[in-house]
């Protein structure tokens, strides 16, 4: 069985988060949809619960998000990913007792650090229709929603 809920906060109880967690076992599919973390922590007047809820789904998609805490809830459960960069440097020296006299020295080195796979404030910029998604499996996806016309307003697109 399929369910969906959309604004999930607003139905959200103690059954329906055992059947976050058990559903599975029942083939029972759920998706829910909400707009912010905090709506979950305001329903369930805890920010632990909220995470509770959070913790049993499975594949979480983000759509653009505006509210910082959500954005960072989302970020904090991507993976770290090794950032690689060239460090660049010159410089030049003269004597003190003869000016005429002068080094210089040009150099790279490529440079690794860790940092996050998707920035926070990134998912408040998404376009229309793209999302980053977390699925089950550790899989990670940044993608866009086609969208779907009829034949009917195809039509209408080329007149």
């Amino acid at each position: 069985m399929n369910v969906f809920v959309d604004e999930a906060a607003e139905v959200i109880n103690d059954p329906f988060i055992q059947v976050l967690n058990k559903g599975r076992g029942a083939k029972i599919r759920l998706f829910i949809a909400t707009q912010t973390f905090a709506d979950f922590a305001a329903r369930t007047g805890s920010q632990d619960k909220a995470r509770q809820v959070l913790g049993n789904v499975n594949n979480l998609i983000a759509l653009r998000i505006m509210d910082s805490e959500t954005q960072q809830y989302i970020t904090d459960n991507l993976p770290k990913t090794r950032l690689k960069y060239i460090m660049r440097t010159q410089g030049v020296a003269t004597s003190a007792t003869n000016p005429t006299v002068f080094s210089g020295n040009v150099g790279e080195r490529l440079m690794e650090e860790e940092g996050d796979l998707f920035a926070p404030q990134l998912l408040g910029q998404l376009p229309d229709l793209h999302y980053i998604a977390k699925l089950s499996g550790g899989r990670i996806v940044k993608g866009r929603l086609p969208i779907l016309r009829s034949a009917h307003d195809r039509q209408g697109a080329r007149s």
